[in-house]
């Protein structure tokens, strides 16, 4: 049986381009296809201190596919509409640390609300 490499909470990485790759690699041990949910890039993040120009994003966040942000309709609601997100929980978060050298992973949930499978990664 092969390790699955997992994510850890405090884990490091010296670029954007190593945190990518790793979540990658998380998703094809999983079987879970991971987005960009949500980023603050350095130059919007209005921090002073001084942080890696190759790390591009101060807060990243990495969601399973599934777990969508929630919609809120701002119309009547007099059409029908549905969505495949299941509001999944499996998500990771990065922050730029406080040397500002590296992405810290700062939270980490790993368990799904629906079946994943290779057959169901294939399919997304």
């Amino acid at each position: 049986m092969t390790e699955i490499s997992m994510l850890k909470i405090g884990d490091r990485f010296s670029s954007f381009a190593d945190a990518k790759k790793a979540i990658e690699e998380l998703g094809e041990n999983t079987y879970t296809t991971f987005w960009k949910r949500d980023a603050r890039t350095i130059a919007s993040s209005k921090i002073v201190r001084p942080i890696e120009s190759s790390l591009i994003y101060y807060q990243l966040l990495y969601a399973c596919n599934p777990g969508g942000k929630k919609f809120k309709g701002s119309g009547k609601k007099i059409r029908q509409s549905w969505t495949f997100k299941e509001d999944c929980p499996v998500h990771v978060r990065f922050k730029a640390s406080s040397d500002g050298k590296a992405l810290e992973v700062t939270s980490v949930q790993m368990k799904h609300n629906h079946v994943t499978s290779k057959v169901s990664l294939q399919i997304s």
